[in-house]
Order: C-alpha cells, then sequence, then structure tokens
C-alpha cells in the first residue's frame, strides 16, 4: 500500500472502523487508488517522485495557491481550462477548485456556515479565523470533520473530528500552513 493511501486511511479509520461496510469501502477506495495511480503520466508520476522525496513542498515560499469556485471564476470547465495561463502567469502553481455551486439567495463571511442545508460530513474551509467558529463545529454531522486552517500569522492547519453525536471533538494539528484570512462583518442579509 502507498505511503499517502495509508496516510488517508489512517485518518479515516478511526471515524468508520465500526461502520459494517468500513471493509468493503476500504477495499473499494485502495482499488480505485491503485487503478486511478496506474493511469497518471509519466510526467505526474515523476511529480509524485518528487514530492514524495520533498514533503515539505506544499510549504515552499514559490508554492502560491488559489481557491475558488469553478462557476463563479469561469463559468464552465472548459471556461476554467482557458484562464489556466492566466494564473500561471500570476504564479499560482496549485489550484483548489471547488465544486460548482447551486444559486444562493444568502451570503456571508463563511463563519456562519450554512446550518439550513446542514448537517455536514465534511466541511473545508479555504480561509482562517483566529479561532474556530462554533457555528461550523455546531454543522458537523455525527463523526463529522472539519479542515480549518486557524490563526493570524502564525496558522496551523486544523483536522477536527465529532466524537459521534456528542458536543465533543477531537482536533489534530496537521501543519503549519498560510491562508488568507476569515474575515468576519459581511451582511448575512438577502442579496437584493
Amino acid at each position: 500500500m502507498s505511503e499517502t493511501l495509508q496516510s488517508l486511511f489512517d485518518l479515516l479509520e478511526p471515524l468508520y472502523q465500526g461502520h459494517p461496510a468500513w471493509p468493503v469501502e476500504r477495499d473499494r477506495i485502495a482499488a480505485a487508488v491503485s487503478a486511478a495511480a496506474g493511469t497518471r503520466s509519466p510526467t505526474l508520476r515523476a511529480l509524485d517522485a518528487d514530492r514524495a522525496a520533498h514533503p515539505a513542498w506544499f510549504g515552499a515560499p514559490d508554492m502560491v495557491g488559489y481557491s475558488f469556485y469553478v462557476d463563479r471564476f469561469a463559468a464552465t470547465l472548459a471556461g476554467l481550462r482557458q484562464r489556466l495561463p492566466w494564473l500561471e502567469a500570476l504564479g499560482i502553481r496549485l489550484l483548489h477548485p471547488l465544486p460548482m455551486t447551486l444559486g444562493q439567495s444568502e451570503h456571508s463571511d463563511g463563519g456562519f456556515g450554512w446550518p439550513e442545508l446542514g448537517p455536514y460530513n465534511a466541511i473545508l474551509s479555504a480561509a482562517a479565523p483566529r479561532v474556530v467558529p462554533p457555528e461550523l463545529l455546531a454543522q458537523l454531522a455525527p463523526n463529522g470533520v472539519l479542515i480549518i486552517p486557524v490563526g493570524g500569522e502564525e496558522q496551523e492547519l486544523h483536522l477536527i473530528m465529532r466524537d459521534g453525536d456528542s458536543d465533543n471533538f477531537v482536533t489534530q494539528i496537521m501543519e503549519p500552513v498560510k491562508f488568507v484570512p476569515l474575515v468576519s462583518g459581511v451582511d448575512r442579509g438577502l442579496v437584493t
């Protein structure tokens, strides 16, 4: 088993090991990852090897990332492909495209989440609050996971897991990171 796959299972195992379907799902995930790895081009395999040999690649000073909703940034996946040269010219080396979104009648700074659509099995924050917003923790489903950068000038990536359906949470500090701040104060009123 690859080191990456083992790292993934190290995170998933405590959450799902008691579920009766976990052994089957674990095998299905391992097979899907192995099949995908087998189709990677020689260029991507070389990049994989380089990243494995240099695990601090993600935090390198020239590793500038950009996170966005595809439909809001480029309308379509084809539009995103057309904008890649522009992002490359800006020095963006890591893309984190988010899924296409449904029309929203409400907006906020993100710290409130979206409780009307919860609870969520997973929440991924692309901006760093100084402290974890309790509103996001409250929206996690039983055994849900929140991945969020936390801090000011110095930030750490937190993996926070809800313990069953209790109000207890287990936090694992993953690594130092640098994200844009989660700034509060955006009106939660209806968009007109």
